[in-house]
């Protein structure tokens, strides 16, 4: 039997607060390691977007503590997408723009988007997709993913990153599978 992957908007929001929650850890544990080898990444921007990604993620766990009285809703659902879409875009923008590897998490919303939203509002996560990928090719900071005269990336960290990127998305992928929204 095929699986066929229905996700609720209650569904959805639960398993993007666990998404985030990943990120999350994934972050603290990229800025101790920038820390640690001292990239020159732009780290103040960097740590707003954290900060305000873990607020949002708190007023997310709350909203999921009271969603038995009220429920989800598709623009509760499109207003997370697109809150991690700009998040993601902001986190790109100051850690190598479109060179770093990590720029095709864009494909996670709209991968959500498609499981769990009707076709309009695929179609706008996929705009705002665009838009963020496009607006990196004009504004962005390299940091270390270029040489001293920040015009080519550092080859061997993008294929890393590369990597790093795929094992990600291999392990993520499956799971937005089989979401039903419960942690087992």
């Amino acid at each position: 039997m095929a699986n066929t992957l229905t996700l609720t908007p209650v569904h959805t929001v639960r398993l993007l607060f666990w998404l985030r929650c990943l990120v999350l850890v994934l972050m603290l544990i990229a800025f101790i390691a920038i820390h640690q080898l001292q990239l020159a990444f732009a780290l103040p921007p960097l740590l707003l977007v954290f900060g305000l990604l873990c607020v949002w993620n708190l007023l997310t766990g709350w909203r999921l503590l009271k969603l038995s009285r009220w429920q989800a809703t598709e623009l509760e659902v499109l207003t997370h997408l697109a809150t991690d879409t700009l998040a993601l875009t902001a986190i790109l923008m100051f850690s190598g723009g479109p060179v770093n590897p990590f720029v095709s998490l864009y494909l996670l919303p709209i991968a959500v988007a498609a499981a769990a939203l009707p076709m309009r509002s695929v179609w706008a996560i996929t705009t705002l997709c665009l838009i963020g990928y496009g607006s990196l090719m004009w504004q962005h900071h390299y940091g270390p993913m270029a040489n001293d005269n920040h015009h080519s990336i550092n080859f061997e960290t993008h294929i890393t990153g590369m990597w790093v990127n795929f094992v990600i998305s291999a392990l993520l992928l499956p799971a937005l599978s089989h979401a039903d929204g419960r942690i087992e």
